[in-house]
């Protein structure tokens, strides 16, 4: 359910924005052994938070999360936080020190998942009126 959450929710970023609040409890909740449920629904949570409150709930997390021991979880959090950056333009300086310094790791996930993201907001920064 975790990963057909976070595949939907790619294909249609918003689609489950109703259920924005039920995400982000369940990215919270799940027990550290369901490491990969909780990064998949943290991505579908990033991808579907609309509304201010559901987005100040969620970057703590996501934030916590950049953090984990497991490498994989790291990398989805990457992309929950570049989400979350290419919707919100205070966020980006931020998001795009994080994706520079994973796109010079050694660790090849967080290699990919950066180069995969910063597309992402380049095209959100050109979208942005100054």
């Amino acid at each position: 359910a975790a990963e057909g959450a976070r595949l939907i929710s790619r294909r249609k970023p918003g689609l489950l924005a109703a259920y924005g609040d039920e995400l982000a409890d369940v990215a919270a909740g799940l027990p550290e052994e369901e490491w990969q449920s909780r990064g998949y629904v943290l991505v579908a949570a990033a991808l579907n938070a609309t509304t201010p409150a559901q987005r100040a709930r969620l970057l703590p997390l996501v934030r916590v999360r950049l953090e984990e021991d497991r490498i994989a979880l790291r990398a989805m959090a990457l992309e929950a936080f570049a989400v979350r950056a290419a919707a919100e333009p205070d966020l980006r300086d931020e998001a795009l020190t994080l994706l520079e310094s994973a796109r010079h790791s050694t660790i090849p996930a967080l290699r990919s998942r950066a180069k995969l993201m910063l597309p992402l907001l380049v095209r959100a920064e050109a979208r942005t009126p100054r």
